[in-house]
């Protein structure tokens, strides 16, 4: 399953490179740090993705180029890092994201027909 392999490939890489200890989960203030620290960095990675689509300036010339689309998945790779860090430093698995994506989905579907 491609989630679970982009789940533990970063979580390998927090243990490895960030030294990153599970434990520090159980620790209510260290969770909540990590989370707050990922999402402050998942924003900057929004940002960096949405300054590399130049419709964005509807009042400047650019506007028409064509985007760079490597740049553009290159950045949304970047901010997925985050968004995995995230769920990683709330204690969900892939499981529980796939689970938690469904109920969401499905919310989702029930209010888009109501």
């Amino acid at each position: 399953d491609k989630l679970d392999d982009l789940y533990y490939l970063q979580l390998d890489f927090q243990k490895q490179y960030i030294n990153f200890n599970p434990e520090d989960l159980n620790d209510s203030i260290k969770q909540q740090t990590l989370v707050l620290e990922m999402i402050d960095n998942a924003v900057e990675e929004l940002i960096e993705l949405r300054r590399e689509l130049p419709y964005r300036k509807n009042w400047s010339k650019k506007r028409m180029q064509e985007p760079d689309w490597n740049a553009i998945n290159y950045e949304y790779a970047d901010l997925l890092h985050f968004v995995i860090n995230i769920a990683i430093f709330l204690g969900l698995t892939p499981e529980l994201i796939k689970f938690y994506f469904n109920l969401k989905h499905i919310e989702n579907i029930e209010r888009q027909k109501s």
